[in-house]
């Protein structure tokens, strides 16, 4: 009896280490809240933050650029199938805050509503899906690169005219 149910427990915990450890996929990151700010006057900025289920474990860091995209289901009412799910873009995101397991977000772009199909709400919704875009945060760091490159290049000229400077008397 008592192997049982150390055979029971070995099984029920090698399930929850596999549960945790388990990499999560793309479509498991979304948006899971937003907030905005309350004004007291128009004068004002009106901040929406949104909220992600993805963060600094999955590779996300302030300024970092989210695609943010909407999945909705299609019926051929014709042939009784469902074809898909029609995924659209509908805009993207730059990170503020990062934690380990979540983000905090704001709109960086949204997509055209004249290049989109119709959808009944064309702002980012709560479970709209996340995905990292490796695309320009690559790119973001090519040109940090060389940024940093011409800086200590324009350094190096500034103390090679320090060494050829002449005095005239």
């Amino acid at each position: 009896m008592a192997q049982k149910f150390d055979f029971l427990f070995f099984i029920l915990f090698v399930n929850a280490v596999f549960i945790i450890v388990a990499p999560r996929s793309k479509a498991d990151f979304t948006v899971f809240d937003t907030r905005k700010t309350l004004t007291l006057s128009d004068a004002e900025p009106v901040y929406r933050d949104y909220y992600v289920n993805i963060g600094k474990g999955d590779g996300v860091r302030e300024g970092s650029i989210l695609d943010v995209y909407r999945k909705i289901p299609v019926v051929d009412i014709y042939r009784n199938k469902t074809p898909g799910d029609l995924v659209i873009q509908i805009a993207r995101l730059k990170v503020i805050h990062a934690q380990d397991q979540m983000s905090v977000a704001r709109i960086y772009q949204e997509e055209n509503s004249k290049n989109i199909p119709v959808v009944q709400f064309e702002k980012v919704m709560l479970g709209d899906r996340v995905e990292l875009n490796l695309n320009h945060q690559k790119s973001s760091q090519v040109a940090k690169t060389h940024e940093k490159k011409s800086d200590d290049d324009a350094d190096d000229d500034d103390e090679d005219s320090d060494d050829t400077s002449v005095t005239l008397k």
